[in-house]
Order: structure tokens, then C-alpha cells, then sequence
């Protein structure tokens, strides 16, 4: 006799993950038979370390649910299964090459990690448990913002960054969801843009210093510096923090509208603002080419910013004003570039062009 629920979950949970880790780049090139040794044995590594984590979590789960007999049972049958895997991942992994030494260091590493992970977090948390301010931040911020839709906005987007910074992005999000969101959404605002608001501000400290995780992974790829990737990073993001503003002002860019003349307005203007904004902090514009270094195109630029986010702005007559600052200024950088105005325009920057190849010399005979 089938079961509703397990066939729910086999067609909605385990059957769609199944198919999207044999889409992953490891089973695609093991089907093309392209896979290199080393990502074998990163694939070895890895997942001795995710059975170690599994391990972990099972002997914690048993230790805490050891009054009860039957979940503890369930708990130590599954560890009890869990417990050999481990050891099949540690001799795949000497099978492909890999030491003991490389396992050992390994969980070194991620133990490291995760204690360090876990000491900022309870530092954290605790800190706003044990102060006090868990239970008052709430009204505490009200009272700064005076009833001030604006200003409490303001407040909730720095204490989603702080949070963020120390906790991970879905942590810092599920504590406001239930600190923040309830006073905005009873201010009259959309439910879903302030959960998605808080959810986005959480999330930005990943992209601006001090800590800017994805940055720092960026970097040492690219073998740049960090400060100076983190800067960079946050000079291209510059629309990303205030578009969480706009959409709470105008729900109807996250499809809060049952009008799609108004979801189409706000997304043509929102589309060309947000792109007027990146264009002109890269200092590069279409039809027009890169911008040349000076005081005075520094300040046709900021101009274009500050248009763009008027246009990006979801109301009509702030978004007239921004058309009207802005296509003056483009105008005529088109037309200089038309013209090859060098005082404002260059052509592409040497890093963006690729070398020039040598000139082959003939061989003698």
C-alpha cells in the first residue's frame, strides 16, 4: 500500500536531488570519462569529511536524546551505518594517491573552522542574550526611529549587516524574521519585501569589508589583493544596497501586483537605472567607450549615478527628474566619442586588450 507522504517526498525532494548531483560538474565528467586524478581525490576528501560531519552530529543526537528510547535507538542504528563510511572514503582516497597526512589535515583544517564558526556565532548571539538586548532590540530600534517607516528601515539594514558579518547569511535572517519583521510589516509594508529585505541585507556582508567571505575566495583566485578586491567588490555592488530599499517601497518589482503595466514600468526603469548605476561606477559606458580620468568626468559620472538611482526610483516624477539629469550628460560623451574627443573619451584600456602575438621569423632553408 503506498504511502502519500513518502511518494511526496521521493517525487518532490529525494528524486529532484538526485538528478541535480548527476548534473554537478563531477558525475558530467565522469559520464564524458574527462575526470582528472585531482579532482578524484578532492571528491575523496570531501566527502570524508561530510561523513565525518554526519558522524558527529548522529553521536551528538544520541547523547541528547538518550531518555528516550526510541529516538535514541533510531540515532544509534543510523550511526551505527554511517560509522564504516569514513574509512571507505579514507582508502578510496590512498587508492588514488592521497597520504594519511592529507585526511589528518583535512579535518584540522575544518574543525579549525567550524570552532571558529561557532565561537563568533555564540559570541554573537550570546552577547545580545546575556546584555539583554535579544529581548529589547526590537523596541529599541522603534524608539530611535521615532515611528519613522524610513529611518526604522535604515536600522533594520545596518542590524542585518552587523549580524551578518559574524553569523551565517540564513542565521542572521531567521533572528530578525522573528525580532524585525513583525514591527515593519505592522508599519503597513508588504510581508514579503520586508522578509526579503532582511534575508538580502543579511547576505551583503558577503561582498563588503571587513569580512566579504565570497571576496576573499575571489582573491585568491584571481591572486589579487584582498582589501583592494573587497573595495572594487563593494564600488560594483553599489546598487545592491539600495535596491532592497525600492523594493519595499514598491513591492510590485518582486511581483506584489496584480497589474502587469505597473510590474513592467518598474522593471523597464528599474532595469535601466540599476544598469546606468553600474555603467557609470566602472567608468565605461555603451556607445560610448571608457571614460577619461579627471575632475570633471568624475563629475558627469556622479551624475549619472545619482540619475541612475532616480530612475531606478520606483516613482514617476523621481524617475523623470533622473531621465532628465542623465541623457544630457550621455548625449553628449556619445557625441564626443563620435566626434574622438580625446579630453573625454579613450579607447579600451591596455589590460582589457588582449597582446598583441609576436611576428613569426622564417626559418632559414
Amino acid at each position: 500500500m503506498s504511502n502519500p507522504f513518502v511518494e511526496s517526498v521521493l517525487k518532490e525532494i529525494i528524486h529532484p536531488g538526485v538528478e541535480q548531483l548527476m548534473n554537478t560538474r563531477f558525475f558530467t565528467e565522469l559520464r564524458a570519462g574527462k575526470l582528472s586524478m585531482k579532482r578524484i581525490q578532492g571528491f575523496a576528501v570531501q566527502h570524508y569529511l561530510s561523513n565525518h560531519v554526519i558522524n558527529k552530529g548522529l553521536a551528538f543526537s544520541m547523547v541528547r536524546n538518550a531518555n528516550n528510547q526510541a529516538i535514541y535507538e533510531q540515532f544509534t542504528e543510523l550511526f551505527t551505518e554511517e560509522q564504516s563510511h569514513p574509512g571507505l572514503m579514507r582508502r578510496f582516497g590512498l587508492a588514488t594517491g592521497l597520504t594519511d597526512a592529507d585526511f589528518d589535515n583535512g579535518i584540522m583544517i575544518f574543525e579549525c573552522v567550524a570552532h571558529t564558526g561557532a565561537i563568533v556565532r555564540g559570541m554573537l548571539v550570546g552577547a545580545l542574550y546575556v546584555t539583554g538586548t535579544a529581548g529589547s532590540l526590537t523596541s529599541d530600534l522603534v524608539h530611535l526611529a521615532g515611528n519613522n517607516v524610513a529611518v526604522l528601515l535604515v536600522l533594520g539594514s545596518l542590524a542585518s549587516f552587523i549580524l551578518g558579518t559574524g553569523l551565517p547569511g540564513t542565521a542572521a535572517y531567521i533572528f530578525l524574521a522573528i525580532m524585525m519583521a513583525p514591527v515593519l510589516i505592522q508599519q503597513g509594508l508588504n510581508p514579503l519585501a520586508v522578509h526579503l529585505f532582511l534575508l538580502y541585507w543579511a547576505n551583503l556582508a558577503d561582498v563588503t569589508p571587513p569580512t566579504a567571505v565570497s571576496v576573499v575566495a575571489a582573491s585568491a583566485v584571481a591572486n589579487s589583493p584582498i582589501m583592494r578586491t573587497m573595495w572594487e567588490a563593494t564600488r560594483v555592488a553599489a546598487i545592491k544596497y539600495v535596491e532592497p530599499f525600492m523594493f519595499v517601497i514598491a513591492p510590485a518589482r518582486i511581483l506584489q501586483t496584480d497589474n502587469p503595466v505597473e510590474f513592467l514600468s518598474i522593471f523597464v526603469t528599474a532595469l535601466i537605472g540599476i544598469a546606468l548605476v553600474g555603467y557609470a561606477m566602472q567608468g565605461y559606458l555603451p556607445w560610448v567607450g571608457c571614460l577619461r580620468s579627471s575632475k570633471t568626468l568624475w563629475a558627469m559620472q556622479g551624475v549619472l549615478i545619482l540619475g541612475g538611482f532616480c530612475i531606478a526610483y520606483p516613482d514617476a516624477l523621481i524617475t523623470a527628474i533622473g531621465v532628465a539629469v542623465s541623457a544630457p550628460i550621455y548625449g553628449f560623451l556619445w557625441f564626443a566619442r563620435k566626434r574622438n574627443w580625446d579630453t573625454f573619451v579613450i579607447d579600451m584600456p591596455a589590460m582589457f586588450v588582449a597582446p598583441a602575438l609576436p611576428t613569426p621569423v622564417a626559418r632559414p632553408g
